[in-house]
């Protein structure tokens, strides 16, 4: 075989394994990808309810309830009615100052003007009102992690507190980043138009699959029986109504980009089966 036949299959050889290792560096960079990407969407799913349910409104009827139920020397009608004219007698000395009152082992700190302005009917909820907002809150003296690593959570009142609220939504906006960078290498691997669009689709069904299952977590949920139950059981349903939802979102836009992907394979595929068509006509013509 002459020296150029050799250079050129050397040449188409060289060609060929190169395309190939491309090919294959796509694949991988495709499949990475979708795993991170993943990963990513479902963290910004989990931090999103968990930045919602740590919210000072959505946390104060469990806790104010929860609070009150561990208050046994405030258990009865009289006992507040003590307690409540108690507090009205020292505030008639100091309008304008505030008690101290250890509460289950916390120091409350209620103003005479919330005092003022309270019956032995609201008393109660208005001073285990003032202790959630103390305790939601509360200066740790560390960030959230720093807290957690060292094992200050405060008998595990910091995963109840604006600490956390704070480090859950802060985190969330990294994982809605990542989520986006690694969506955009996907984009970047794959070869086709419509092949990015089926793997960013099929990714998020897949993420969004826990829509079906997340409504079964209630039976896990030993029941509580009064009036703490009765707000668990609220507040539980609002954290499934929230993951139900965010996985929901997630599974449909996955549906829509799929079925986006698959109509955009069909249109390029037609329009290259009429190419050929077309040139065949013209030279006819010609």
């Amino acid at each position: 075989m002459p020296k150029e036949g050799v250079k050129h299959w050397a040449r188409v050889f060289i060609l060929e394994e190169t395309i190939l290792n491309m090919s294959l560096l796509r694949k991988f960079g495709v499949a990475v990808g979708i795993l991170l990407m993943s990963a990513a969407v479902i963290s910004t799913i989990i931090l999103s309810v968990l930045t919602q349910i740590t919210d000072f409104t959505s946390l104060k009827p469990v806790l104010t309830e929860t609070l009150k139920g561990s208050l046994p020397q405030l258990a009865d009608q009289s006992k507040i009615s003590i307690f409540y004219k108690a507090l009205k007698f020292q505030c008639d000395k100091n309008p304008e100052g505030s008690i101290k009152l250890p509460l289950d082992g916390q120091e409350l700190s209620l103003e005479c003007s919330v005092i003022s302005n309270s019956t032995e009917e609201t008393i109660l909820d208005n001073a285990v009102g003032a202790l959630f907002q103390k305790t939601y809150y509360k200066d740790y003296g560390c960030d959230f992690m720093t807290c957690v690593s060292s094992g200050e959570t405060g008998g595990g009142l910091l995963f109840l507190s604006s600490s956390s609220n704070t480090f859950f939504k802060n985190t969330m906006g990294i994982t809605v980043a990542l989520s986006i960078i690694f969506a955009l290498l996907v984009v970047g691997a794959a070869e086709t138009w419509d092949g990015r669009l089926k793997a960013l689709g099929i990714t998020l069904i897949i993420d969004g699959i826990p829509f079906f299952l997340v409504g079964s977590l209630k039976l896990l949920v030993p029941t509580i029986e009064g009036p703490l139950g009765n707000v668990v059981s609220t507040f539980l349903d609002k954290v499934i109504g929230l993951m139900t939802f965010n996985f929901q979102i997630v599974f449909f836009a996955g549906v829509l980009v799929t079925i986006a992907g698959f109509v955009l394979g069909f249109v390029i595929k037609k329009k290259a089966a009429k190419t050929p068509e077309k040139k065949e006509d013209n030279k006819k013509k010609k």
